[in-house]
């Protein structure tokens, strides 16, 4: 058998909690999935940085012996960092050439088409419809953003949500932009990562809107990010609602993935204490007026995330009730539009139920000049095979 060897690009970092030490491995072009590895193990791994072995010589050194790992625990590791993409084969050189191709274009493909929605337009539009026929249209009055779940389309436990939430779309007579702001699942590099990549769908492709980035980077500097936006899914699905409802206006949009708060929750802030965060929205709203252009906030977030599968030691049906409760008290925020209010609860709460929804929520707050915030539904989903649950909710700004 060939020499095996991990990929030279992987970041590889000893992390300790607590007592306890462990080996991170991840993959900054996402091509990988991270995987967490005793600390014990490193020998192992600097075998496999240096390459020059075959799986049957690793079995045979001293690193896999001092750790008593029998050659079929070895070599099911092996095989495992094989299937994460971690190792240098072809298949990993051929999607990291892939990634690269991806990064120096100017277009940003649909990722979940096939699996979460059909990729024929005609039946991507009738599984649209259907979803919409699910709610109804909460106001007549225009709108400033709407705040919307981004849980997978498939379920229909969010269909009702998503209609009320999107068919205030039906409110805009003109628009020029709409500026979209994501939950950032896979990486976070900055509070707000930017795409200049027009974004491709089966209905179609929304154009950069390259003048008001232009305006924007005026007054501060952004952060460009293309690869956290290669397979989220957030902005995805947001954008077919769009291009459904809005399909006979010519806008186009400001694509952005907010990154992980966690840091603001560490320091017990708010987003709104930090310079750079406030540059950056000044920014936007500057570059929003300077320009005259009709521009639409969209804001894409979940709510709680809890169970054996987010990495509690509960099932989530014996929770349901209390997360419906603390949801309902940020959903009361939220329609108070009281942005600091709402993260400082997620603050003082630890954090426990893993709101993905904190960040994009926060910044759209932060971008409305408006208190009229109408809830448009509230559903929870329970996965029962992974003792699981996600919750979200919809809001319509006026």
């Amino acid at each position: 058998m060939s020499q095996i060897k991990l990929r030279d690009d992987l970041d590889i970092d000893l992390i300790q909690e607590f007592e306890n030490k462990f080996i991170y491995i991840s993959d900054p072009l996402l091509i990988a999935e991270p995987i967490a590895l005793p600390f014990s193990y490193y020998p192992l791994i600097q075998t496999l940085m240096e390459g020059n072995k075959t799986p049957e010589e690793i079995a045979k050194d001293g690193a896999a012996k001092l750790l008593n790992l029998s050659d079929d625990r070895l070599y099911t590791l092996l095989d495992n960092l094989v299937t994460l993409n971690m190792i240098d084969t072809p298949t990993t050189r051929m999607a990291i050439e892939s990634m690269q191709r991806y990064v120096d274009g100017n277009v940003r493909n649909s990722y979940c088409q096939s699996f979460s929605y059909p990729e024929d337009p005609k039946e991507l539009t009738a599984f649209l419809d259907i979803i919409l026929d699910k709610g109804k249209q909460l106001t007549e009055k225009p709108i400033k953003a709407i705040l919307a779940p981004h849980i997978d389309l498939r379920l229909e436990e969010s269909w009702e949500t998503y209609a009320n939430s999107f068919l205030a779309l039906n409110n805009v007579e003109d628009v020029d932009t709409v500026i979209m702001l994501g939950t950032g699942h896979y990486r976070s590099t900055a509070d707000f990562m930017f795409s200049k990549k027009d974004f491709k769908t089966p209905l179609g492709t929304a154009n950069i809107d390259h003048e008001l980035i232009a305006e924007i980077e005026k007054n501060t500097d952004i952060v460009l990010d293309d690869i956290a936006h290669y397979k989220e899914h957030s902005l995805e699905f947001h954008l077919l609602f769009l291009q459904r409802i809005l399909g006979d206006k010519s806008f186009k949009i400001v694509p952005i993935l907010t990154g992980s708060p966690a840091h603001y929750f560490n320091e017990n802030t708010t987003p709104d204490s930090n310079e750079k965060y406030n540059s950056t929205i000044d920014a936007i709203k500057d570059a929003i007026a300077t320009s005259g252009k009709k521009v639409l906030i969209l804001s894409s977030g979940d709510l709680s995330h809890v169970g054996r599968k987010f990495g509690d030691e509960f099932p989530a049906a014996t929770e349901q009730i209390r997360v419906k409760h603390e949801d309902e008290s940020l959903i009361e925020m939220l329609t108070k539009a009281d942005k600091n209010a709402f993260f400082t609860e997620v603050t003082d709460a630890g954090d426990k139920n893993k709101i993905c929804g904190t960040a994009p929520f926060y910044a759209a707050l932060s971008l409305v000049d408006s208190k009229e915030v109408m809830a448009a539904g509230y559903n929870q989903w329970q996965e029962e095979e992974t003792e699981s649950m996600v919750s979200f909710a919809g809001f319509v700004v006026g």
